[in-house]
């Protein structure tokens, strides 16, 4: 039950963005495909996977940072004490990538579906399965079941390197778009972000006072720091959006 309740949160970001992608980009990314515009193809796919990351990283940040405020605030009340609170929240930690590992590793199977490449995706879920299941047993019993989770975060990283790989090798990425100075960037959002949670944290106020100083604080940094330093490009996948 440790496991439902903690996997509900990331849950909820996959199930919205899965949707979003099956609907804008699988169209957009198989009508440049068929029409081989390449560069067109590549330019799409990276900007897709910028701008999950960038969405995306600070929610997973803000998870694993905030995981015992959170699940404190949506489920202790009745036989849910404070130990329930502290094992679930612990499960929590070990789920906060997936909220941006498993909506990358969906865009990139529409990736692969838009090539007509069905294939690929699957092996790659299958191996998955199995590297999630062979680290389920070793960390289970070691970490219990905040084992699993972690077992879960790990082996959906894999997934995601391992679809880089194939779809660099096959297809390439934008590299004006998506290159090691705007790694570096993003990097630097993501540690301002996390360090104005930290400051929410060693506040000693109750949990919901926690979470709105979290998000409040921490949001107007992120979005501050991604329109000084991502600016550009943010105004350029606003741009495609609305053109799709």
């Amino acid at each position: 039950s440790a496991l439902n309740y903690a996997f509900k949160l990331p849950s909820i970001f996959d199930n919205l963005i899965v949707v979003g992608l099956g609907i804008v980009v699988l169209f957009s990314l198989s009508e440049s495909y068929r029409e081989k515009n390449h560069d067109s193809f590549k330019k799409q796919t990276t900007n897709i996977i910028k701008f999950m990351i960038v969405l995306l990283t600070p929610v997973a940040i803000f998870f694993m940072l905030m995981s015992h405020q959170l699940i404190e605030i949506i489920y202790m009340r009745g036989k849910f004490d404070t130990t329930s609170v502290i094992l679930v929240s612990r499960v929590l930690k070990g789920y906060a990538p997936v909220v941006l590992l498993a909506p990358l590793f969906a865009a990139f199977s529409r990736i692969f579906h838009s090539t007509e490449d069905t294939r690929t995706p699957l092996a790659i879920f299958t191996c998955t399965v199995a590297i999630n299941v062979a680290l389920s047993t070793i960390l289970a019993n070691r970490y219990g079941v905040s084992g699993i989770s972690t077992a879960t975060s790990i082996s959906l990283l894999c997934a995601c390197m391992i679809s880089i790989f194939i779809i660099k090798k096959r297809i390439g990425f934008d590299r004006d778009n998506l290159c090691y100075i705007d790694i570096g960037k993003i990097l630097v959002c993501n540690i301002l972000f996390a360090l104005s949670l930290f400051s929410a944290i060693r506040l000693t106020i109750d949990s919901h006072w926690q979470i709105i100083y979290a998000a409040l604080v921490g949001g107007i940094t992120y979005l501050v720091s991604v329109l000084f330093m991502l600016r550009n490009e943010f105004k350029n996948f606003i741009a495609y959006l609305r053109k799709k």
